[in-house]
This record gives structure tokens, sequence and C-alpha cells, in this order.
């Protein structure tokens, strides 16, 4: 991946005068939160969010963030909550971005105060903004401060996860968020008419959402799969179970979250859903994968009953039924497209590959050298970035190699999240990249080819700065 190298270059952008665009200006409506303008005299856009006080404590100054960020001299009443106007100039310090998650076709990016934004593709109402408008770089005068937040239930949010995903065959786009706990849902329909985020329920749960994940292979032509980390440590998963990826013990999708049997007193940490498989990082460290036979790295022999290798697809086989991986003790785990991987005092991958599925007892070892430790792999060409911006490339991984990464140094503004290889494989031969840098600006690569470029940046150069109103 190409790496800007100074802010200065990063904050470079192509001027547009912009008359604000009827069809996406919210008419006034005394309704909840529209997303934009302040002028509809409701009580939610004259109060705290949209045009109070320049502190407003019930949302900038908060716990979402805690800090002076947003309760200084920034006040509500100007364009980073919505005026109109023409693009840029990004005004560093009204938000900062912190996530930054990609489909292939839309993009979303959450922000330090925990506001959202979505853009791109707009087919399904996946940007969550009451229409069917699409917003990017041929669409410059509805990005910018004219690019309104997300909302959602009708009350001011803050966001704590975002996930924007896709599945080919029908190119149904949809993001997933969470708040205080609640999972919203958006897309596919739900989204293209005015009011309905404002009426948009939760998705019901077992118990309070932490973590959303859902697999990459959604990107790659297949349904997905859905999991959320619960309060309390439980995992519940949803949607494609062609292999027992739900661990129901069937092969039966499953549109509701069902909770998944992990063991007496397992106590998980983080999910991670790959292509056909998921794994569980447990309080322990120890990890448990289920699904397909070549997704979820266990090499110990199924329950005799069993009559195929893959886990969770019978009964009897998952709870204590279900192996950990021989590992050691980990700290995190990831997953994208067929490969697993999970970092411990070095960072170990397994899975389907390039060069065969490879089981967990033989997974290959990335050794670093002393440093911050990682922040994530990203698995596409398996590329790695420390938590302090630094990253470096290694070859796929092979059975029982030791693989050695030479780290080289973060850029000027160093990268603290980006997106990987699913928007490359949504978009075929389109290879756009985004990244949340340590000043808050959102970058990303132009879309090539000839269609419409969603990638909201702005210019000729084919990388650059995200034009997000500040």
């Amino acid at each position: 991946m190409q790496h800007l190298r100074s802010v200065a270059t990063l904050a470079v952008v192509t001027f547009v005068a912009c008359t604000v665009d009827p069809a996406t200006t919210p008419t006034p409506d005394a309704s909840a939160i529209d997303g934009s303008v302040a002028d509809d005299a409701a009580a939610i856009d004259a109060g705290a969010f949209d045009a109070g006080p320049a502190a407003d404590a019930a949302f900038d100054g908060g716990p979402a963030d805690g800090g002076p960020l947003d309760a200084g001299a920034n006040t509500d009443a100007g364009p980073v909550d919505g005026g109109g106007g023409a693009p840029g100039p990004y005004a560093l310090g009204a938000r900062k971005a912190v996530q930054i998650s990609a489909s292939g076709w839309h993009q979303c990016a959450r922000f330090d105060d925990g506001s959202l934004k979505c853009w791109g593709a707009n087919s399904g109402g996946e940007l969550g903004l009451g229409d069917a408008l699409t917003r990017g770089s041929d669409s410059p005068c509805r990005m910018g401060s004219n690019l309104p937040f997300v909302s959602v239930g009708g009350v001011p949010r803050s966001f704590s996860d975002v996930v924007a995903f896709a599945s080919v065959p029908d190119l149904r786009p949809r993001t997933c968020a969470i708040s205080n706990g609640d999972l919203f849902c958006w897309g596919d329909g739900v989204g293209k008419a005015p009011g309905d985020l404002a009426a948009l329920a939760p998705v019901a749960l077992p118990a309070r959402a932490v973590r959303f994940a859902v697999n990459r292979a959604a990107s790659e032509g297949a349904s997905p799969t859905a999991c959320v980390l619960l309060a309390g440590g439980k995992v519940a998963c949803t949607g494609a179970n062609s292999f027992g990826q739900l661990g129901t013990g069937d092969t039966t999708y499953h549109s509701d979250f069902v909770v998944v049997d992990l063991g007496a007193g397992a106590v998980a940490t983080a999910v991670s859903v790959n292509a056909g498989a998921v794994c569980a990082l447990l309080q322990t460290g120890a990890i448990k994968c289920w699904g397909a036979s070549n997704y979820h790295g266990i090499s110990v022999a199924p329950p005799a009953a069993s009559r195929t290798n893959h886990r969770g697809d019978e009964p009897g086989e998952m709870g204590a039924n279900l192996p950990t991986l021989p590992l050691p003790s980990a700290s995190a785990i990831w997953g994208n497209s067929g490969m697993t991987c999970a970092t411990a005092t070095s960072l170990r991958c397994w899975g389907a590959t390039s060069n065969g599925s490879v089981a967990a007892a033989a997974a290959a070892t990335y050794s670093f050298p002393a440093g911050p430790p990682l922040r994530y792999p990203l698995l596409a060409g398996f590329r790695f970035r420390r938590i302090d911006g630094s990253f470096g490339t290694a070859p796929a991984p092979t059975n029982n190699a030791t693989i050695p990464v030479t780290i080289r140094p973060a850029d000027a503004d160093a990268v603290i999240d980006e997106t990987d290889v699913q928007t490359t494989i949504a978009a075929g031969t389109t290879n756009n990249s985004f990244e949340v840098r340590v000043s808050g600006l959102v970058t990303g690569t132009k879309a090539g080819g000839t269609g419409d470029d969603l990638s909201g940046v702005l210019g000729k150069a084919s990388r650059g700065t995200i034009d997000l109103g500040f």
C-alpha cells in the first residue's frame, strides 16, 4: 500500500463551489433528529446536539471521550453539525476519526465523540440518511459539512463500533453499529425513506452488545455470518450456517442471534468471523473455533458420531466437546477471508491459505523485532500494523514456518485504523483502501474503472483525504 508521508500532503483538496443539494437538505419537520441543519425547531435540534451552547456536555463533552476535543472552542452552531458551504477546509480538532469500515461500496467513519458519518453507494439506504442518493467523489457537494451525521432511534447517540458490509450476489450493502449496548442495523431498503432510522429499533439480542463481527466472505459472494460479543462474555451468532459456524448443531440459516455454547464457565473477550468459521478468545487466553473444517484450525478428530469434520453442524460438537486450539495464551484475535490470526508472544495464523489449509497445531509463527505490540494484521498480503503506526509485510503462512517480519517506521501522520482486502474483493479490479490517521483525518484511494467513484477522495490524485466536513 502506498502511504502518504505528511499531513500537508494529505490536506490538499480541490475546492468546489457548491449549492446545497435540495435532495440532501432535510425539510423542516419538527421531528426528532434530521442530522443536518438546525432549523426545524425540534427540541432535539434546538437543544444539546445541533444548535446548543459551545460546550454541550450532553454530547460533545460527555463520557464518550471525556476530553477537551469537543467541549472547547468548537461550537455546535457551525458547519460541523451539518451546515452548508463548499467542501473543506479541514478543521482539525473539531472531531477526529477513530475507526473506519468499508464494504467495497460504502464506508463509515466513527469519531472520537461517538458520532458517525457514512458515504458511498446508497441504493438500499445503507448510509442511513433517509434517501438513496450516493455520496462520493462524483458528488462533492454532498460531502464535507453537507454530509449529515447518522442518527438512529430518534435521539442523539454515541456509537462504540461500526461495521459496513455487503453480499455480492444480490448487492445488499448494510451497516451495523453499536450504541450503549444496542445493536442497530440498516440498509437493504431500511434507511431509504425519511424517518426510517428515527423509527429504527435495536436488533433483539440475549444481552447488551460489546462488539460486532461479520465474515468478509460476504464480500466474496457468500451470505454473511454475523456474531456479537455480549456483555458478560457470551457470544451470539446469526445468518449463514452451511458449515455449522453458528454452533447450533445444524446447518440451518438462523435469522435470530443464537447464543453459542462454549462450555461451562467460558467467558469470551473477543470474537472473529472468517469465510466459514468463527473463533472466540476466552478470558483464560485459550481460543475455541467452530465451522468449516478447512477454516476452524482444529486437528483432533470430531466426536465418533459426527459425519463430517466441520464443527457445530451436528449435535454434541459444542460446549465441552469443542476443543481449545493448541496455541500459546493469546491476547487478541482477528479473522478475515479464510484465515484467523492470534497474538501471543508472537503472531500465529491458521485456516485456508493460498498454500492450502493450515491447522492451528501447524500454524505459522510470525516473529517481530522488539517494540510496541500489534494493533492488528491485515490478512490480505499479510500486512501488520503496530499501535504506534509502524508496519511491515510478510509472505502468506505455511505449515510450521517461522516467518520474520521487518517493521518499517510509521508515516508522518501515522495510521491508527484501516480497511483491508474486503474493498478489493468486493469491487473486483478496484483497489480502494481507507485509513484513519492520528491527526483524525480519513484518507483513501480513488476507485478505478468507469463507474461512479464512491471513495469520497476529491481532486485528480489517486489518493487523498476524504472531506467529512472538519
